[in-house]
């Protein structure tokens, strides 16, 4: 009978260990040579099975996402939607984690997990548009998330039968309001 206690506490557990919620916080906007730029900060955590997939050499995709809307009285009108992409895969031979921007190609090597969770936490100075393209009464909403299609089977079986469960943090929607 304890047998079988101890598999539902772990039944009941495990899924725990495998959610992963991230968190951001409210974002700092700059107008910087006619350029709105974001600042923000984010607590990204991961669940085992990604960490798992990453360390044996499986490349994934995580992305910020942004839109940017006018609130109105009917309809909240889009200006833009944007997405600011890493791919992060793991090398045996160097012992190194591989953090490259898709669409610039730059790449940042680290050698701890924490210290690409840490940079990729942070996004200084990106430019989301033109300052003359945002009307007064602007609202940003911005995710944070992980591609799934890349992810190992057991990783997606879990996502099937666990609705909670989600790589992806939730919507955070905010006034944009320039300092």
């Amino acid at each position: 009978m304890g047998y079988l206690k101890k598999l539902l506490l772990f039944l009941a557990i495990y899924p725990l260990l495998l959610f992963a919620e991230s968190e951001i916080s409210k974002p700092e906007f700059v107008i910087e040579d006619k350029t709105l730029l974001i600042n923000l900060a984010a607590n990204i955590d991961l669940p085992v099975g990604v960490i798992d997939a990453v360390d044996n050499g499986i490349e994934l995709k995580f992305a910020y996402r942004f839109e940017i809307y006018a609130d109105k009285w009917y309809k909240p009108l889009a200006i833009a939607k944007l997405k600011k992409e890493y791919c992060l895969s793991y090398n045996r031979i160097t012992d190194e984690y591989k953090l490259r921007d898709p669409i610039t190609y730059q790449a940042h090597y680290f050698k701890e997990l924490r210290t690409v969770k840490a940079y990729l936490s942070r996004l200084t100075e990106f430019p989301l548009l033109l300052s003359s393209q945002l009307p007064k009464n602007a609202h940003i909403k911005l995710r944070f998330e992980l591609s799934a299609k890349n992810l190992p089977a057991f990783v997606k079986v879990e996502r099937l039968f666990r609705k909670k469960w989600q790589v992806n943090s939730p919507w955070y929607d905010w006034l944009i309001e320039v300092n």
